[in-house]
């Protein structure tokens, strides 16, 4: 495991360029415009050309953005290969689970005024809308500090994608704000459409889009992805990761973008391929090829050490063998 580090000519690109960072997207908000996610990667590609890592970067990081790209784009046509979408019977589960009205349609009666923007509005809105960012700014500082890490990670985060991009091929699932303009569910707000700037800009956002691709809530797996993670690997960024959890689950149903059933589904699913990864580890299986454009993909080796630090596995019989040898030699 080779643990990467910051010289001190590189924080002090890295704390301007941060800085920079911040001010365009205020600024683009105030313009009422947002970059999408294939923004993210331009700011990252800078911030590698900052660190003197591009090479490096166009090599870990283009296989991953390969096939994220083409998940968005196949995204767009899910709903396109089934014609049905399901609506009415997780409206009815929803309620026979958690009661009627569906807890949208509770949580903006107590918490929603018509015409005004609270400052839960918003940051319910950016949370919302960030979910992809922090998703790439988490792998890229993992690449940073922890490469073997950054592997685990996109592995992880591609699995997921392509799990959820299934289901919405076979279960169109229509959110809560488009069956309350149905009349399935009694009237809920759109709020981040009356919050959020008018439209985004960049590559991913020209893309067809997939508005009946709510079971499972991404926006409710990826966190809880990154959650079990850093539990797993990172134990100090845990809490923090749990409490950004709980603000996006409530955001999504507040919002009107998700039921508790969608977001259940996103926590399972996320568990589910976090686990078998790990079990997967575990059984030491290989892929069968290995070069550079797939490295991003192979399971990382258990290493062992006579110090070893956690999540690496240490060997008691290791110290008994290796003293033994040593007084061999000795004699």
């Amino acid at each position: 495991m080779q643990k990467l580090s910051l010289t001190p000519q590189q924080r002090e690109w890295l704390v301007p360029f941060l800085g920079y960072l911040v001010i365009v997207l205020i600024a683009n908000y105030r313009v009422h415009e947002l970059y999408d996610s294939d923004f993210a990667f331009l700011v990252l590609i800078l911030a590698a050309f900052a660190l003197g890592r591009v090479s490096s970067f166009v090599r870990d990081w283009t296989p991953v953005v390969l096939l994220l790209f083409s998940y968005e784009y196949l995204h767009g046509y899910a709903d396109k290969i089934i014609g049905k979408v399901h609506s009415t019977d997780i409206i009815h589960l929803e309620e026979k689970l958690f009661g009627y009205p569906v807890a949208t349609v509770t949580l903006q009666r107590i918490l929603y005024t018509p015409g005004v923007g609270h400052w839960y509005d918003y940051a319910s809105s950016l949370i919302y809308y960030a979910h992809s960012f922090v998703v790439l700014f988490v792998a890229f500082g993992l690449w940073v500090y922890r490469r073997d890490l950054y592997r685990v990670w996109a592995r992880l985060f591609v699995y997921l994608s392509f799990a959820g991009f299934t289901t919405y091929i076979l279960f169109p699932a229509m959110p809560p704000w488009m069956a309350s303009q149905y009349h399935l569910i009694p009237q809920i707000h759109k709020i981040i459409d009356e919050v959020m700037p008018d439209g985004t800009v960049g590559v991913v956002s020209a893309m067809t889009s997939n508005l009946v691709a709510a079971m499972p809530s991404l926006h409710a797996a990826y966190p809880t992805l990154g959650f079990l993670f850093m539990c797993r690997y990172v134990k100090k960024a845990a809490p923090l990761y749990a409490a950004y959890c709980l603000t996006v689950y409530f955001a999504i149903i507040y919002l009107g973008e998700h039921y508790i059933l969608d977001t259940l589904a996103g926590i399972g699913y996320a568990a589910g391929i976090f686990f078998i990864n790990e079990w997967v580890t575990s059984r030491q299986w290989r892929f069968p090829f290995r070069s550079a454009s797939t490295a991003v993909f192979e399971v990382p080796p258990r290493r062992i050490s006579t110090n070893p630090s956690w999540p690496y596995t240490p060997i008691p019989e290791l110290d008994t063998y290796r003293a033994t040898r040593s007084g061999e030699n000795e004699a």
